[in-house]
């Protein structure tokens, strides 16, 4: 029994209104009948704005590192890679665009680690601000919008349960 605990879930995000799915309602509607508080919530978004450039700096870094340990291949670091697949195009040359961009990447591992920590810290308070003011147990979310994403980028777990599916 969830017994008054008190689950918020998104009804306005950046001061955007949340769309619900006809599931997600029933998610809903399903804890209210086990006891629980459910609460609607307006989250405040984190700024995301780096959060790109975070997660290119962190692929180039790990991409660099793993094609290094490759052996028999000629192919040892991006910029090759990058080579390769300019010099190829048209055979297997995936996301060659993406790989460009990667490459242009020239944070160092300091300047990573405190974009993350700024990126992590924003969207943790964000979360926590919403848990603390609206005195939540836990957040619920339909995942046709993006609290997903904001607890993955603030660091902490999150759980994704099949609950219906829509005409797609």
């Amino acid at each position: 029994s969830l017994n008054v605990k008190r689950i918020g879930f998104p009804v306005l995000f950046a001061g955007e209104p949340v769309n619900q799915s006809p599931s997600f309602s029933q998610v809903l509607a399903v804890l209210v009948a086990q006891s629980a508080v459910v609460v609607p919530v307006n989250l405040r978004a984190a700024d995301a704005s780096r959060y790109d450039e975070a997660l290119l700096a962190d692929v180039k870094h790990e991409l660099d590192a793993y094609l290094a340990t490759r052996e028999g291949l000629p192919i040892n670091c991006l910029e090759q890679l990058v080579a390769f697949n300019d010099r190829h195009s048209g055979q297997g040359a995936y996301n060659q665009q993406t790989l460009k961009l990667i490459m242009e990447s020239t944070s160092n591992v300091e300047e990573r680690a405190n974009l993350w920590r700024i990126i992590h810290q924003d969207f943790r308070h964000s979360i926590d601000a919403a848990m603390a003011d609206y005195q939540l147990d836990a957040l619920v979310s339909d995942y046709e919008n993006n609290l997903y994403f904001a607890v993955a980028a603030a660091g902490y777990p999150g759980i994704s349960v099949p609950s219906g599916c829509n005409a797609e």
